[in-house]
């Protein structure tokens, strides 16, 4: 019967929000212990709590005053958010639309363009992204006095993250595409070029070699190979978590705006 009342409850709280949770995250409602007819909401996403609804006094029942006055106090831990509301309809209310919002696609409504010399490419990006050039001979054997690697990053609450790369550098060992696949597999177990073959797609002007893959059954990843007898060109970008939700077309669309 219990369990029956809880379930009565979650409904009636999703129909008084007007609003429905995003696909995999669930609500349980719970009983305070210390108490009687309050209830605390945990959300849950991938079985981790992501936030939380809870009355004043839920869990240690101790009041100064006779007849205090409730407030519900919702904490949304991804986005940290938080805030105090009158009733519990209320609390739920907000904490459903902060989740529906954070577990969205981002949309990009300013881009600004990328123009490098060295390496030479251009391509768009976002606005209030970041972007760092570098020189690196971590690459497939090549040797390079210039800049030869750009790292585009998205601003995150703990800083810039790198999550889009391209490398342009001489192919100093004179390696074939196919070669340069198999030196990335060697970095990449989860890359397995047998059952996930390679498929060609035109990259400004060039036919590179792109796979996907999932790495440590956390991070999609996405590989883009060309070579010729005199340059290697490396492009990847990779989603965690919530980022496989947020940038995909983003993503895209920066890789669909690269000029070589």
């Amino acid at each position: 019967m219990r369990n029956l009342i809880f379930l009565f409850l979650i409904a009636s709280f999703s129909f008084a929000s007007g609003q429905s949770l995003p696909e995999g995250v669930t609500m349980v409602t719970q009983a305070c212990t210390q108490t009687q007819g309050l209830f605390s909401h945990n959300f849950y996403r991938n079985n981790e709590v992501i936030a939380i609804i809870e009355p004043t006094g839920c869990n240690y029942g101790y009041f100064e005053e006779e007849n205090p006055v409730i407030s519900y106090n919702a904490d949304f831990y991804m986005a940290y958010k938080k805030d105090t509301f009158a009733t519990e309809s209320e609390a739920i209310a907000w904490l459903t639309k902060a989740i529906s919002d954070y577990y969205k696609p981002v949309v990009i409504d300013k881009w600004q363009t990328l123009e490098s010399s060295i390496p030479k490419l251009s391509l768009e990006y976002p606005a209030n992204w970041t972007f760092r050039p570098d020189n690196t001979d971590s690459f497939f054997g090549s040797k390079s006095a210039k800049n030869n690697k750009i790292t585009i990053m998205v601003p995150t609450p703990g800083g810039p993250s790198e999550i889009f790369l391209i490398v342009r550098t001489p192919n100093t060992e004179k390696l074939s595409t196919a070669k340069v696949m198999d030196w990335t597999a060697m970095w990449i177990r989860d890359l397995n070029f047998k059952t996930n073959p390679a498929k060609d797609i035109i990259i400004g002007g060039k036919t590179f070699k792109t796979v996907s893959n999932t790495f440590m059954s956390q991070m999609v990843q996405h590989h883009y190979w060309y070579a010729d007898s005199e340059e290697i060109i490396y492009i990847n970008y990779n989603m965690l978590k919530e980022e496989k939700i947020w940038y995909p077309v983003v993503l895209e669309e920066i890789l669909k705006s690269i000029k070589l």
